[in-house]
Formats: C-alpha cells, structure tokens, sequence
C-alpha cells in the first residue's frame, strides 16, 4: 500500500470558546488544486485529527486511478471539512482522496520532502509502493508539474491541463464546536462507512499507551504518535524503545520468494497486517483491565468508543508498556545477553514463507512460561530436538491456523502444539511416538498428515513453491549453535571464546565458536555446571 500518512500533518482537535464564531469564517464549496501547492495558505493550515486512521490504505493502481479519474473530470465525493478557529482546517472525511491530490502536487508517495522528515525512515517496501505509483501516475496521467507548465502535450494530456483551470474538488463545512466535529467523524467513520476493528480500537485508545506505543513501534519511533503533553524527554524515550523492539522485528526486511534465511522475526514492516500484529502483541505483554459489565451495556456506540484503560497523560505509562514489549522482543530475538534468537524460519513462517501471526505470539507466550516456571536451560537443552520436530510437522501448524483462525483465535492451539512435542521431548519419546498422540487429543483430532497433493499440483512453480523448495533446502544447511546446536540466526549471533580469555584464551579463528546470546551469557555455565549435552 502506498504511505501518505505524512502529507496532511496530525493535530489535537482545539475545543473552541464560542462555536459561533466557526460558523462565522468564510468557508468556500470548491477547492482548487493550486490550493494544494507548498506555497497555499490553505495547504499549510491543512489537518487531520490524531486520532485519523493511517492514510495508508490504498494500493498504487487506486492511487493512480483516482488521480486520473479527477483530471479526467470525473465526480469525486465531496469532502467534509471542519474549521478550528485556531487549529486550521481539519478533513473529517476524505483524507485518502485528499492525500492522493497532495501527492500528485508534490509528487511524493511516500518517499518525498513532505515524507522523509515525517518518517525519517523509508522502509523498502514504502520505497517501492511509492516508485511503482509513480510510475503509473506517469503512464496514466502525467506529473503535476507536466500537465500544469508543459508545453505541447499529447491530446489527452491537453485536456486534463485545460480542466485544472475549471475543476474543484466539493467542500462540506460541519458547523459547530471540536465536540461536534469529533461525533461527526464517529458517526461517518463507524454508520456510513463502517471501519474495521482495528481502526475502531486505535481511534478508542488513541491518547492510551497501548495504541501511542504501537503507532511508535510501527514507524520505529518516527512520525507523529504522541500528544504534545508528552515532553521531549518522554518522546526521546520512547522513541529509543521504539527504534530497539523495530529492530528485533523488522529488520532486516523481508523479500519475496525467499532467497534467504535472513528473515524478519514479525514479517513485513510495511504491509497492511503490521498495524493489527504490533497491537496484539502489545496488548499480549500488557494486558488490559477488564472491562466494568456493570456499568457498560453492549452495542452500545459511546461504550464501543470509550477508551479500554487511563489515559496516558504523561507517557510514564506508555514508556512502561514499551518496556515490557522491549523485554519480551529481546528474549526471543536480536542480541541482548537474554535473547534465545528463536530463528524466524523455525517458528514465524510456514513451509511455504508465509508468515504467522499465532506462532508468533505462541512462540512469545510459550517462552513466557518456560521462564515464569526456571525452565529456559531446559529447554535450550532439548531446544535441538524440540525444533527438529517443529521444521519437519510445519503443516500441524498451518493447520491449526486454518481450523481456528488467524492471530489470537489460533493461539491456545499452537501453544498445546508446543507443549506437547516439548513435554515429549522431555520424557525421551521419539518424533514416531510424539506426533501421533498430538492427533489423538480431542481438540486437535482434526490434524491429517500431509499428502503428495498438498505439495502441489501445478507444472509452474509459485512463488510459494519457491520459498518452500529454498527454505527445505537452506534450513538443513543452516549454521548451528555450537552449545544448543539448534539454528542461528544473523541478528542473534555471539562469538564465543572455546577457551576462556580469563583462561589464556586467544581471539584466534581457531578458539572461536558461534552462539546464541543466551547460550553464551547463561547456558553454557549452566551445561557446564550440570554436565549436561545437547543434541
């Protein structure tokens, strides 16, 4: 999806002293494009509502077209608009259609001088969207700068410089105070043009620490994610948070078909399901108060609005939430000394690269209770067993995801997924005795080994297929952990001395051994003290 989520700037809605005076200002039905240049008044008193969806919903064919569509003339919705008397001119409907007008002026889909301050970093995939919606806005329409100031253009393009002259886009005004303005967004936002769940959980807890902190996980810290009560104190905090759990989820970026087993531990940073993932995973390490059913009616809209927790008005709380998720996103991935560097390929993505959602927040709760009951160095001691199991049977997942559906829905299955074969290891059974009994529960009776249909049927490879063939292939080459001999990956990588240097040990290619950072900071005195070996 193209990211236009920095051409029209955030802001607090201002609640005015006297609502009269908004009806007051001179409010025109039409705006012209040139309203939209750097240099228009118009264009800098322009906002959206912090609590506005990201403007990152539209693909770069929609993007395209609907640029099209309005230099060819075509009716375009009108947009509603409600003026502050000191905050500018905020878009209460109308914001995508709006941003694709500004990006056609500015020619910047996400990667141009209104983007790249906002964002401060431009993911790859970002980058992408943003050539390819060029490139097609070329193809179809021409830059704003040609259609505007070229001389001798094809017909076609001809007329659409003749209708920048005479076209406009409709205005509507809501009238009244930033009370009124805010209910006519809901009302929009939630009757005519219903928005999905997670829209509506974001906008609900938009000044909570559970939504501030993944709109800042998400953009790694950049963008505008906190309310201007924050101090830059708290916002150099957070924003450092931010950066450090981004870095253990999305880098580096993932690239299809897989050709590497260089792959993010929570997919995509930049795709439409990364949104949804961030906030479960934030809500999963913080988890939420429970709802007051003695004073809450269902269905009803004000309570589906209400915010599920305080709101944070300081950031201390936000701060805190980030810290949790930091802490849990370090003991599974990147190189702190807690970090057990779970590989990606071994537990976020299917046989065929797809990445889970459930599996990852299963890896993440599995892992939680392994270290609430002392039993990480058990289970870096069986981990060797425990993911051979998990490579070979990846299909058992896939299926449970399938029966129960994806994210939280599938979570409780993939964790007595992990329990069992985890559990089995532990009591000496081999894979022939533990898959079997998985089967044989009641609530997992639904699982069926995989056949030679299920390996698939076409003459062409998919894209699927291709990542399947490489990620067979690469897993079993993969370099291993010399103290738990499970896989390695690149962003959890220590190097170990055999012999200590407090024991003579040399920095030589020779005494050096590849770990995990876990393996190496606690595991291996813990082998050692124990007299235990791995597999």
């Amino acid at each position: 999806m193209v990211n236009l989520d920095a051409l029209i700037r955030r802001e607090d809605f201002t609640v005015d002293v006297d609502p009269k005076k908004t009806n007051a200002l001179n409010q025109d039905t039409k705006m012209k494009i040139v309203e939209l240049e750097a240099s228009s008044l118009w264009f800098k008193w322009l906002r959206k509502p912090d609590f506005q969806r990201t403007t990152a919903q539209w693909s770069p064919e929609k993007v395209a077209g609907f640029i099209e569509s309005y230099v060819a003339g075509d009716l375009i919705p009108a947009l509603i608009l409600w003026q502050s008397e000191t905050s500018g001119i905020f878009v209460i409907d109308g914001a995508h259609r709006l941003s694709a007008l500004i990006a056609w002026v500015h020619d910047d889909y996400g990667d141009g001088a209104l983007s790249i301050p906002f964002f401060e970093m431009i993911a790859p995939e970002q980058k992408a969207a943003a050539d390819e919606t060029r490139r097609l806005v070329s193809s179809k329409t021409g830059s704003y700068i040609e259609i505007k100031h070229g001389a001798n253009l094809v017909p076609d393009r001809a007329r659409f410089a003749s209708n920048l002259a005479t076209l406009g886009v409709t205005l509507q005004w809501v009238q009244g105070d930033a009370s009124r303005a805010e209910r006519s967004f809901h009302t929009i936002n939630t009757e005519q043009t219903p928005i999905g769940d997670l829209e509506v959980r974001l906008i609900r807890d938009r000044r909570c620490a559970n939504a501030i902190a993944t709109r800042a996980l998400v953009g790694a810290g950049t963008g505008r994610y906190s309310p201007p009560s924050f101090t830059e104190s708290v916002n150099t905090e957070i924003k450092k948070l931010a950066c450090d759990v981004y870095k253990d989820l999305f880098v580096p970026p993932l690239e299809t078909p897989i050709k590497t087993l260089d792959l993010p531990v929570a997919g995509r940073g930049y795709s439409a399901e990364t949104m949804k993932l961030i906030l479960d995973f934030v809500e999963f390490v913080n988890p939420l108060p429970a709802p007051d059913t003695k004073t809450k009616k269902r269905g009803k809209k004000a309570d589906i609005l209400a915010p599920t927790m305080d709101v944070d008005r300081d950031g201390s709380r936000t701060i805190k939430f980030l810290e949790n998720v930091r802490n849990a996103s370090s003991r599974i991935a990147g190189l702190r000394p807690q970090s057990l560097g779970l590989h990606p390929a071994v537990y976020f993505y299917s046989a065929t690269g797809k990445y889970q959602p459930a599996a990852f927040l299963a890896a993440v709760r599995f892992i939680q209770q392994l270290e609430a009951i002392d039993q990480l160095n058990l289970f870096t001691k069986q981990r060797f067993d425990f993911e051979e199991i998990l490579v070979k049977h990846k299909y058992l997942i896939n299926q449970i995801v399938r029966k129960f559906g994806a994210g939280q829905r599938s979570l409780n299955g993939v964790l007595r997924f992990y329990r069992h074969v985890f559990e089995g290891v532990g009591l000496g059974k081999t894979e022939a005795a533990i898959i079997p009994t998985i089967v044989e529960e009641e609530t997992m009776a639904f699982l069926k080994p995989i056949v030679d249909f299920d390996k698939g049927t076409n003459s062409e490879f998919t894209t699927e297929r291709k990542s399947a063939v490489f990620l067979a292939q690469a897993l079993r080459a993969s370099l291993r952990c010399s103290e738990c001999n499970a896989r390695l990956h690149r962003n959890s990588i220590n190097f170990d001395h055999v012999v200590d240097k407090k024991q003579g040990g040399l920095g030589s290619e020779d005494n050096a051994a590849l770990t995990h950072p876990y393996c190496n900071s606690t595991y291996k005195e813990w082998r050692r003290t124990h007299g235990d070996t791995v597999g």
